[in-house]
């Protein structure tokens, strides 16, 4: 059994990691986050970016968005539901989350999906439970 490093990694996410190969980017606004990908002919199946690529964009801005309204607490995905209208082949995909409801155990994140023509592609709302940080790993800071 190896002994536990006592060095953190220097950076999210590690390498090798599945959102390091999606090459997402994220960027915080005023209301919201906005986060997008490039689309390329790895990502696509059908002629189409594969939903679960959608879905694991629309994660992980709901998450930061949900980690953001709870602060110093922590949460954990509960429910996503994503309703696509269409699935582009080419360009890229944008996202835009917004809060819809943060109560003391629950929050609601609704997100949009748009292609590189700015035309809805799908809607996507999440539930997140609220986790009462219990050590520092799990705190967040207001930046």
């Amino acid at each position: 059994m190896n002994a536990p490093s006592d060095s953190a990694p220097t950076s999210y996410p590690p390498d090798p990691h599945l959102l390091r190969d999606l090459d997402l980017w994220i960027e915080e606004e005023r209301e919201g986050y906005r986060a997008g990908l490039e689309i390329t002919p790895w990502l696509c199946q059908r002629g189409g970016v594969r939903a679960g690529v959608l879905a694991t964009l629309v994660d992980v801005i709901g998450g930061a968005q949900a980690t953001r309204s709870v602060q110093p607490n922590w949460v954990a995905t509960c429910d996503l539901m994503l309703h696509l209208f269409a699935f582009p082949a080419q360009g890229s995909v944008l996202a835009r989350s917004r809060l819809i409801r943060a109560g003391r155990s629950t929050v609601v994140i609704e997100v949009d999906l748009e292609d590189a023509a700015a035309s809805s592609i799908g809607l996507a709302t999440l539930t997140f439970s609220v986790l009462e940080a219990r050590g520092d790993k799990q705190r967040t800071n207001p930046p």
